[in-house]
């Protein structure tokens, strides 16, 4: 199950909402939640409200609803004032698979093997050329720009990677 990070409001350990299919999610209840915000702006109400997590088949789609009140002074009167924020927010965060390829070269192939994984592997760098390139066309890709490379792994004996 994901967890919350004790030091950040906002953090949640995702790895066992990734472990699970497709399509889960946890919910999460935010209370009392302060964040450091530029010295121009004070929050005068902790932030609340609700946090959904669920797993795509890209990585996570976070969708929050929150609330909260920053402490101004009027412009016409100059007296303390509080001014209701409301905060919709939805986002999608997606694996570094950069990050991913570059922790298995840190790791080392097996002997007799290093080719055809490396070959994999700058085969998953190039993908990701790409992507940085034009990230659009596979915003709005109907296929799996990884999934050769999965084929490719899976031959190998690595049932899941990249994707």
């Amino acid at each position: 199950m994901s967890a919350p990070v004790d030091d950040d409001p906002f953090t949640w350990n995702v790895a066992g909402l990734l472990g699970d299919t497709v399509g889960a999610d946890r919910h999460y209840e935010v209370a009392d939640a302060r964040v450091a915000l530029p010295d121009e702006l004070t929050l005068a109400e902790p932030i609340a409200g609700r946090v959904r997590l669920t797993h795509t088949n890209r990585g996570i789609l976070a969708r929050a609803n929150l609330h909260t009140a920053l402490a101004m002074e009027c412009v016409r009167c100059l007296r303390p004032t509080t001014v209701p924020l409301e905060l919709s927010i939805e986002d999608e965060f997606l694996p570094s698979v950069r990050g991913q390829i570059d922790d298995i070269r840190d790791l080392g192939f097996p002997e007799g093997d290093e080719d055809e994984l490396d070959s994999i592997l700058d085969d998953a760098e190039d993908i990701m050329d790409e992507i940085e390139d034009d990230p659009e066309s596979f915003v709005e890709a109907e296929a799996d720009p990884f999934e050769e490379i999965n084929t490719r792994l899976a031959s190998y004996g690595i049932t899941s990677c990249a994707g």
